[in-house]
């Protein structure tokens, strides 16, 4: 037995909605009208109100994409140069003997081993107290570091900052056109049901098998049981009065 199954994605969504316009309105021009005019004219209106919004949902999330992938890199470049300064620092402070207390300038413990980090904030906060750091550090009277220095590290942790910041703003603005999204999607839901719920009421007097060959080309979708046919059976013309 078919069963009728409604759109379940906003692309199945808008082909059914567009379906429903364009048979719709093929069949008006024939003089068919299984749909209400007002009611083919709110389809007609709002199907590419909602396709407009789903391609800028895909638009945003494609910026949002490439924010993330831009801020990624940000991170790795700056984790890359906070760790490396960690390490010369360590070097310098073993080779030259210098105290233990130096190390607390960084914000890092009296051994100088890096800190557990396991996010994005951890490592600007951490190239943040870097910069700092050496601002406390050549008041103190120690030598500033280098390879790499505090100013290579502050580029690097600008940069970090300015593509969180985007990352955010892209995830930000995405959402935002997704809720929008939602709403659209639920009038969409709507339409296409009570569509159908018109459709079935004016061809409540044909068979089934006529029914669906009807429905499909306002764009519903059936699935069948394993094994049946999906393809709807013609008709049978009706017989002639004998003479």
């Amino acid at each position: 037995m078919a069963i009728y199954r409604p759109p379940r994605n906003d692309e199945s969504r808008n082909s059914c909605l567009r379906a429903i316009a364009e048979t719709g309105q093929f069949d008006k021009d024939k003089g068919i009208s299984y749909l209400p005019p007002d009611f083919l004219a709110e389809v007609t209106n709002f199907q590419p109100t909602y396709l407009e919004k789903i391609n800028q949902v895909e638009v945003k999330l494609s910026s949002r994409e490439k924010e993330v992938r831009e801020k990624n890199v940000a991170i790795d470049e700056l984790r890359t140069y906070v760790t490396d300064f960690w390490e010369v620092l360590r070097r310098r402070n073993n080779r030259l003997k210098l105290p233990a207390e130096i190390f607390t300038f960084y914000r890092l413990n009296l051994d100088g081993n890096n800190p557990v980090i396991t996010n994005e904030t951890g490592w600007i906060e951490a190239a943040q107290n870097i910069v700092d750091g050496e601002v406390a550090a050549k008041t103190a009277g120690y030598q500033a570091m280098i390879n790499p220095n505090a100013d290579e590290v502050n580029d690097k942790l600008q940069v970090a900052k300015t593509e969180a910041q985007e990352a955010y703003q892209a995830d930000r603005d995405y959402d935002v056109f997704q809720e929008e999204l939602a709403e659209l999607r639920k009038q969409a839901d709507t339409l296409i049901a009570d569509a159908m719920e018109y459709l079935r009421f004016a061809l409540r007097k044909k068979d089934g098998p006529s029914q669906r060959r009807i429905m499909k080309t306002y764009g519903a979708k059936f699935e069948y049981l394993p094994g049946e046919p999906e393809e709807e059976p013609a008709e049978p013309p009706a017989p002639t009065p004998e003479t």
